[in-house]
Formats: C-alpha cells, sequence, structure tokens
C-alpha cells in the first residue's frame, strides 16, 4: 500500500467502480497518461467523484 505524499504507479485489472471506490480515500491526483484530453478529463473527475 503506497503511504500518503508518496508517488506510486500501477496497473489494476478490476472494474472501473471498484477502482474509483478503493483508490478516492486516498485523494489521488493524475499526474500523466497515455490517454486522449477528453478521456483524462473524464479519469479526474470520476476520482473526484463528479
Amino acid at each position: 500500500m503506497a503511504r500518503r505524499r508518496t508517488a506510486s504507479a500501477f496497473s489494476l485489472s478490476a472494474t472501473p467502480d471498484r477502482v474509483r471506490e478503493a483508490v478516492r480515500p486516498f485523494h489521488p491526483t493524475v499526474i500523466r497518461t497515455s490517454l486522449t484530453k477528453d478521456r483524462e478529463e473524464e479519469l479526474v473527475a470520476a476520482l473526484r467523484g463528479t
């Protein structure tokens, strides 16, 4: 498990809703992705719960 205020990179093989719920308590920040700008914005919004 990653500690708060540290960096980590990982790949998850779970359903998107379970991943969002699992990482949300850690207030994740998206730094860089290979997604399109639109998809990255969707990811950020999903992680924020908006």
